[in-house]
């Protein structure tokens, strides 16, 4: 069964469970091209199945990029790259964690869902 896909007014952003470049490559600062403006956009998210259980409830996600040293699993607490809150994760901390459906990691330098706490 294919998961729902976050939504923000109406548009279709990125499906839950993917990222942005869909790969495992790193992605370098000079390519990120127009994903940047997709950088910090927040949607709520609907309740989901994940681990056996239901989480997410009443909860919201932000797209943000991965600027770490290295690829992060989903379901990885993050915290926010110094200067870009809300649209840049670096480090392991308490400010969200990245969207446990996401099967593999996130590249360097990908989008993905964070959930915010």
């Amino acid at each position: 069964m294919t998961q729902p896909i976050a939504r923000e007014h109406g548009d279709y952003i990125l499906q839950r469970g993917k990222t942005w470049s869909g790969g495992t490559t790193t992605i370098a600062a000079a390519d990120y091209g127009d994903s940047v403006n997709r950088e910090g956009h927040c949607v709520p998210i609907r309740d989901q199945t994940a681990l056996g259980g239901v989480w997410g409830t009443g909860k919201k996600a932000v797209l943000a990029r991965n600027v770490s040293e290295a690829a992060v699993a989903g379901g990885t607490r993050i915290a926010w790259a110094s200067g870009y809150d809300y649209k840049r994760f670096d480090t392991t901390g308490t400010a969200g964690y990245v969207d446990p459906l996401i099967p593999g990691s996130v590249a360097i330098g990908d989008l993905c869902w964070v959930v915010l706490d």
